[in-house]
């Protein structure tokens, strides 16, 4: 059984992207990530990050790209590491 039973291969087993998937991306301003796997190349909101679970898997294709939910994100991680210290 194949890991990605409803995509296609060409002649040399590789697949091949589909041409609806990541079609509406989101605008630069949006734009947490960059995907690179060549099935579903295109731009991350965060919506879409959490969605796909890109950074619990630790995907290798996801890039993040400078927006304020990092620093965001960052923020919370410290805070949450100061509360167990504070205890």
């Amino acid at each position: 059984m194949r890991k990605y039973e409803n995509i296609k291969t060409n002649k040399l087993g590789l697949y091949e992207r589909s041409r609806y998937y990541f079609t509406n991306q989101p605008s630069k301003s949006k734009t947490a990530g960059i995907c690179h796997n060549r099935i579903h190349t295109g731009r991350m909101s965060i919506h879409t990050i959490k969605q796909h679970e890109c950074l619990g898997k630790q995907c290798p294709f996801f890039e993040k790209v400078d927006h304020p939910y990092w620093e965001k994100r960052e923020m919370i991680k410290l805070l949450k590491k100061q509360d167990k210290e504070a205890i």
